[in-house]
């Protein structure tokens, strides 16, 4: 085990990627500094640097396990502090490709809070750990070498005010998000920007939050009715956050227009394709301003094709690889990049030649599978602006008729949970048994105004069978 890897490390960003990273890096290194442009953090409200922070965000399994690993006693001080506990079936009401979703007591649970509540807990743990030190306020102006290009030194900051300051460091994690600089930074320098892959879906979420109504009579904790594709390119969720409130998100892909105005908002959820949320919403009391988020585009740089990259220097999260945020993928792989940093740290010294190339080959093999979630749905969609492989149509029909039967068929249902929370590669989902399932669910007529079920049945299978088997 190397317990140290040298004298200081620096993360850029102080978002979710940039507090896992700095929590990995404090087991290995003397001191650690995270730099934030932003100057306030640590508080349960959005925060210009996190805009996405005033809408819907789900952490998946995988995620949470990794962050009560970092953090032990998290997920208890989150509920206490008044996350929901739900079930991946019992709990949601979920309307995806025609169907609802079978509902049935599948012993995978699920925290729901808000993105700044769950992000505030981090970073008050993150703020106790007596080697890291922050800089908020804060961001990056430029990177230091040394002469022939080959590690990074240090780097440039620079305040508000427009003071400069340069510190020097061992290795250097960039967190930054989706505008990271570091593509036009390796130009600079003499090494070639990742390529790119890009995939233009045009998103754009509207929130607000509404007041539960009193007589509220609904089974559910999350509400989803999913946009559908080809044509059906509205959907919407309706998130407890507790016996209060409701965070209600809808969204639209293909650059749909937006609702801005209280009916508007309303018209918008009567507009979908299953009435649920606008009869949840429709006698119920805003409680918020109406928030609005545009996402135009999911976004890999290629970091893990590069056999030339100075050492010193690392890339993760957003900066590496931007996910639909429909699929709550983000903060679930920021902490998979984390725990994957750390392993690296134990086996290997960052100080080593080659180690930002060994890292980034392994976050490139880690995102592969979400990335293909997403994108492989979101190519539904005939506007969305990428490539498509000539395999896609192919995958595309069979994980359509795998959704539909996802409604009827629990082993199916818990392979689905599995993959989706990326506890499980998407292999399971061709095991042979569901395979024989879905070629008979593709002759079977689907009701296309099907009614939400409304009873669920407990699963014969325990909590650890539905987390750790497979089909």
């Amino acid at each position: 085990m190397v317990q140290t890897q040298g004298t200081h490390a620096i993360v850029i960003g102080g978002s979710m990627a940039g507090l896992l990273a700095a929590r990995a890096l404090a087991d290995h290194f003397t001191r650690v500094t995270i730099v934030e442009r932003d100057s306030i953090l640590g508080t349960p409200e959005p925060r210009k640097g996190v805009p996405q922070g005033n809408h819907v965000h789900a952490l998946l399994k995988s995620g949470e396990h990794i962050l009560e690993d970092f953090f032990p006693g998290l997920r208890a001080d989150l509920i206490a502090d008044g996350s929901q506990v739900i079930d991946f079936a019992q709990d949601i009401l979920w309307y995806h490709h025609d169907v609802w979703k079978k509902r049935y007591s599948n012993g995978m649970t699920l925290l729901l809070q808000t993105r700044p509540a769950l992000e505030a807990q981090i970073a008050q743990r993150v703020q106790t750990l007596s080697n890291i030190t922050w800089r908020n306020g804060w961001s990056l102006q430029d990177i230091i070498t040394t002469a022939d290009h080959s590690r990074v030194t240090a780097v440039t900051l620079q305040d508000h005010a427009g003071r400069t300051e340069t510190l020097t460091a061992d290795l250097i994690v960039d967190a930054s998000g989706r505008s990271s600089k570091t593509p036009q930074w390796l130009e600079a320098h003499q090494y070639a920007a990742p390529t790119e892959t890009n995939v233009r879906i045009n998103l754009t979420y509207t929130s607000r939050f509404f007041a539960r109504p009193a007589d509220f009579q609904g089974d559910w904790k999350l509400l989803i009715v999913n946009a559908g594709g080809p044509h059906d390119v509205r959907g919407g969720l309706v998130f407890a956050l507790d016996q209060n409130r409701w965070m209600v998100t809808l969204e639209g892909y293909s650059g749909e227009t937006m609702p801005q105005t209280d009916a508007e908002f309303l018209e918008f959820a009567r507009s979908l394709a299953q009435p649920e949320i606008y009869e949840a919403i429709r006698d119920a009391q805003p409680i918020s301003e109406i928030k609005t988020f545009r996402y135009p585009a999911e976004q890999r740089r290629h970091y893990e094709r590069l056999e030339r990259f100075p050492d010193g220097l690392i890339v993760m999260g957003d900066a590496f690889t931007s996910f639909d945020p429909v699929f709550g993928q983000g903060m679930t792989s920021a902490a998979k990049q984390a725990a994957l940093l750390a392993q690296l740290l134990e086996q290997n010294s960052s100080t080593e030649v080659g180690f930002s190339v060994k890292f980034h080959r392994a976050v490139g093999k880690m995102v592969a599978t979400p990335w293909l979630l997403a994108t492989s749905e979101d190519l539904r969609f005939p506007k969305t602006e990428a490539a498509r492989p000539f395999w896609m149509p192919i995958m595309q029909w069979y994980t359509l008729n795998m959704f539909r039967l996802s409604s009827t068929d629990e082993q199916t249902h818990r392979a689905f949970s599995l993959v989706m929370n990326l506890l499980a590669e998407p292999v399971i989902l061709f095991h042979p048994a569901i395979i024989a399932k879905v070629m008979g669910q593709a002759f079977t007529r689907i009701d296309s105004h099907p009614s939400a079920p409304r009873a669920y049945t407990h699963s014969k299978h325990s909590t650890s069978e539905v987390i750790s088997a497979a089909p």
